[in-house]
């Protein structure tokens, strides 16, 4: 899924594993997600999301694009964050969040983290909703 706003930020998420159904947690899945704007992209790897925990932001994002309002968000087993909200008044809606990652230097992990905040346009939302409905369905 790909999500792009008109202030040239974007966030993508891909399904990189998923739990077979023969695994006691089956239909969980892994994702990446990718923040990326005009000159840095950002990526957390491998964020497990529960099926269940993904159906419910599904069906809280598909409320929030009909209505525009209120809220959807998505929550992992770690402490990544992904939310979408309505903004009164307007067809658009934002996306935010914060994913962290990190590197080693010296062998020693040093976290970043990332917080981010893009618009989405009512063409932007459709594009979202048809997204993740498919990421549920497949």
């Amino acid at each position: 899924m790909w999500l792009h706003g008109p202030d040239g930020l974007g966030v993508t998420l891909k399904v990189v594993e998923r739990l077979s159904d023969s695994h006691v947690q089956s239909g969980d899945f892994a994702l990446d997600i990718s923040v990326y704007g005009h000159d840095f992209t950002f990526t957390a790897r491998h964020l497990w999301v529960e099926h269940d925990q993904f159906a419910a932001f599904v069906a809280e994002f598909n409320e929030l694009a009909r209505t525009r309002t209120g809220q959807a968000a998505l929550n992992f087993m770690s402490p990544h964050v992904l939310e979408v909200l309505a903004i009164n008044g307007t067809s658009n809606l934002v996306v935010r969040g914060r994913i962290e990652n990190g590197i080693y230097a010296g062998g020693t992990r040093l976290p970043i983290a990332l917080d981010f905040n893009s618009l989405l346009d009512s063409e932007q939302v459709e594009l979202a909703r048809a997204d993740l409905n498919a990421l549920l369905r497949n």
